[in-house]
């Protein structure tokens, strides 16, 4: 079989690789400015601290471990990502003394294959029409795709996926990893899907790939939810109008469908089977199988009332299309108090996302019979981002870059391809005036961007400092400020981030007993002991917390009380790196 993109020769003139492996080489290079940069985040928890992510390799620990290893303080984590683990320990092992930038080279090259595999799956939509005469769903190609310059859409869609500056974090970040490899694999089992005449010879291959795209991240179950909605557009856009007479063949043809039927069943009952044996395999492993309990701090329309949980997530779902449209203000933080809870039935973005929610979905439903391309990709896209939405289950966070990434390459195919059909209407030398000229601005501007947002990740202190400036009122980005400032002895300047990071999230007793240490460090113990006394009211016998009133109550004899419950193999000296953060 020739390669997924190969599939019309004639239309790049014989060479239909060449714009593929263009947008591929172009991925690689806007992130080469990043490839010297630092770790940051939870790259130290998922990688550097984490045995299993190292050489030499114990299976065992990767895949009977969570994403952070089982090690104290993370032992509760329900996030399960052994493919990407083991991706960490294999690239561990080309040297002993492997840095972040080896591990982001692969980030790099896995993005670059994502790149490829949305050019491929944009020509497969350019030239596939999503139905056969047995209406079973197999695809056929459409009229005229022989001649013509197909390549030109599935390579705008390719650049533009390859330059977002969205996908800095899920790129960047070492840790992102795991959303890189569940979207190579959804991607590719869609493609799979896609170039089968029948769903008979792929199931073994389906099935496979969708097992990876689970063991790589939970996300990876939505390549089972993009196969029923393509089977969906195919069976909307194809099925026979009530009062139409059946066409001639229709007879010769019911042997068909039913076999195509069977397939399919046996296709929906392999994937099935896979994601209950994942699922098994969660529930071996972890203290819960589809996710544990939800922060207030990562995702505050947990705690409001019901209207901020109905609402909120159209909130959420009109700033995702907003950095996928226009993407500025980007930031590593969108929990408390950045993206707040929706309080009022008339918040305007929560009636914008709605809208745009409700009309994309009837949108898609309307387009199954005369732009099936497009309601595909659209439907597509829905079914990836349904897992990130907050509608169907509340998230552990609230919106992140990183979780758009998938998504995002469903969403840019769509918006190509719904261009591209409205571009016949003008004339041939407009058409390629203007499509050029829109896709040159488009991809400085996104490239551009994307350059920059890399330098704002080259080290933890750069990368905080501009979560802040971006979105001050954040409290974890308050928070991550304040303890890089304190790590680089800058303590004075670390107190006003720490008290931001309290008064945003009063109930954060980890942020109270990081600003008591640096208070104390400072001399100002009156202080520290304040915040700890509220840090202990919180989490009462928090240990980093005890240590600390302990390390005080050595200094100076304060508080009386701390006489009862330190012993000296508790103290701990003032210069403690605990609490780590």
């Amino acid at each position: 079989m020739a390669p997924l993109w190969c599939s019309n020769r004639a239309a790049t003139g014989g060479r239909p690789y060449i714009p593929a492996a263009l947008a591929a080489a172009i991925a690689i290079a806007i992130f080469a400015n990043a490839i010297p940069n630092e770790f940051v985040l939870d790259d130290f928890a998922a990688l550097v601290d984490n045995p299993a992510a190292h050489w030499p390799l114990e299976l065992e620990a990767i895949f009977t471990t969570n994403y952070w290893g089982d090690r104290p303080n993370y032992e509760n984590l329900t996030i399960y990502r052994p493919l990407a683990t083991l991706t960490f320990a294999l690239t561990d092992a080309l040297g002993t003394d492997i840095g972040p930038a080896t591990h982001r080279v692969f980030n790099i090259l896995l993005h670059a294959a994502c790149t490829l595999l949305v050019y491929a799956l944009a020509h497969a939509l350019a030239l596939l029409e999503f139905a056969s005469p047995s209406g079973g769903g197999a695809p056929l190609p459409r009229k005229g795709a022989e001649g013509g310059s197909h390549w030109h859409a599935p390579f705008a869609a390719s650049l533009l996926f390859a330059l977002h500056p969205v996908h800095v974090e899920a790129v960047v970040g070492v840790v992102s990893r795991a959303e890189l490899l569940a979207a190579f694999f959804v991607l590719l089992g869609t493609l799979v899907y896609l170039r089968g005449r029948s769903a008979r010879p792929s199931i073994p291959l389906l099935s496979g790939i969708f097992a990876l795209a689970l063991l790589s991240k939970e996300s990876g179950a939505t390549l089972w939810g993009v196969i029923i909605g393509i089977q969906l557009v195919s069976w909307l856009g194809t099925r026979q109008r009530p009062g139409t007479q059946s066409p001639p063949h229709a007879g010769s043809n019911r042997q068909s469908k039913i076999e195509n039927r069977k397939s399919l069943l046996v296709l929906h009952l392999s994937l099935a089977s896979v994601l209950a044996s994942y699922l098994l395999l969660r529930w071996g492993v972890l203290d819960a199988v589809l996710g544990g309990d939800v922060a207030y701090e990562d995702n505050p329309m947990v705690a409001g009332p019901a209207l901020a949980r109905v609402l909120t997530p159209f909130k959420v779902f009109f700033w995702y299309l907003r950095l996928l449209v226009a993407p500025s203000d980007l930031t590593i933080d969108y929990s408390l108090n950045h993206l707040k809870a929706v309080t009022s039935v008339f918040d305007p973005e929560a009636i914008a996302g709605l809208v745009v929610f409700g009309g994309a979905s009837l949108a898609a439903l309307l387009l199954t019979r005369r732009e099936r391309a497009v309601a595909a990709a659209t439907v597509s896209f829905f079914a990836t981002y349904m897992v990130v939405s907050n509608l169907l289950f509340p998230s552990t966070i609230i919106m992140a870059e990183r979780l758009v990434y998938l998504p995002s390459a469903f969403f840019i195919v769509a918006m190509v391809a719904l261009a591209q059909r409205g571009l016949p209407a003008l004339p041939a030398r407009a058409i390629r005036f203007a499509g050029t000229a829109l896709m040159s601005v488009l991809c400085l501007l996104m490239g551009a961007g994307t350059v920059m947002r890399n330098l704002e990740w080259r080290t933890p202190l750069a990368l905080y400092s501009a979560a802040v400036e971006t979105a001050p009122e954040s409290a974890k980005a308050r928070h991550l400020l304040a303890n890089e400032l304190r790590d680089a002895g800058r303590l004075n300047e670390s107190l006003p981030h720490y008290s931001a990071a309290v008064s945003i999230s009063p109930g954060n007793f980890v942020a109270r007993t990081n600003f008591a240490r640096t208070l104390a460090k400072l001399g100002r113990f009156d202080e520290a002991l304040d915040q700890l006394r509220v840090a202990l009211t919180l989490s009462p016998g928090h240990s980093s917390a005890m240590h600390l009133v302990c390390a005080i109550f050595e200094r100076t004899g304060s508080p009386p009380g701390a006489a009862e419950v330190c012993f000296p193999s508790d103290k701990n000296s003032l210069d403690s790196t605990m609490p780590r953060r």
